[in-house]
């Protein structure tokens, strides 16, 4: 039975939508409309008026995502996983057999994955205007130019420092070309991170692991700088006046 509020002429259109979507016509479109009239007639959900309001907003935007759904298993950038669940989904409502707050439930997971590899994916793309780099230099050690929000965050997690989580708004930071951060390894084995902001060409911070100084050999540290246009003079931990200074070794 079809719910007779004018309300829910748009709860009633999105249902429609979904059936055909889906391939499934109209037995499956009486099921969901059964399923949401059971669902309206629990008393927490309705008032003196009828269905309450929010109610109504929540059982609206479940049946959206569903409708999206519906695209989502076979939208081939997507990741295999989601476009999976996209599908168990849509044959779930399908079906008809679980009560709606249950597929509501369900909605939001998959939102929610779907929200969550749109994040992993979005941290694989290489900033635009961040090319990326690397550069040998003396002794075995190299120097790399993280060109992605992913490679940096997993520059911190190798160093244990803020730059895993986005301490300090570092993701944001590299996404809106504030800062270039550059990683140095000496055979591949992770060593010391740094930063350059980009309105000044200066190094504002150079670390390494969990925060410690860093001891570089003179003639990694110059050619380091060299090979990235750098100047240092300004780091306390870098160089005092042109040359290595604290944390640069003979």
């Amino acid at each position: 039975m079809y719910l007779w509020s004018i309300d829910m002429k748009h709860v009633n259109q999105l249902i429609r939508q979904f059936a055909n979507a889906a391939g499934q016509g109209r037995r499956v479109e009486h099921r969901v409309a059964t399923l949401v009239d059971e669902h309206f007639m629990h008393p927490a959900r309705r008032d003196g008026r009828g269905r309450k309001a929010k109610e109504l907003r929540a059982v609206e935007k479940a049946l959206r995502h569903m409708n999206r759904a519906t695209a989502w298993q076979g939208q081939q950038n997507l990741d295999p996983n989601v476009r999976q669940d996209a599908k168990a989904l849509v044959r779930t409502v399908c079906h008809g057999q679980l009560p709606f707050n249950e597929l509501m439930n369900r909605v939001s997971a998959l939102r929610g994955r779907l929200n969550e590899a749109g994040r992993v994916r979005n941290a694989r793309k290489p900033i635009e205007g961040c090319d990326s780099l690397r550069e040998e230099l003396p002794q075995g050690f190299s120097v790399e130019r993280l060109h992605t929000v992913e490679r940096l965050a997993e520059a911190g997690r190798l160093l244990g420092n803020c730059a895993k989580n986005n301490g300090h708004g570092l993701h944001e930071g590299l996404r809106e070309r504030e800062w270039d951060f550059y990683l140095i390894r000496r055979d591949n084995d992770p060593v010391a991170m740094f930063d350059v902001e980009l309105e000044t060409g200066k190094i504002t911070q150079f670390l390494g692991k969990a925060n410690d100084d860093v001891e570089l050999p003179r003639c990694v540290l110059i050619a380091l700088l060299h090979r990235l246009e750098l100047n240092g003079d300004d780091v306390e931990a870098c160089l005092q006046q042109g040359a290595a200074s604290i944390f640069a070794t003979e």
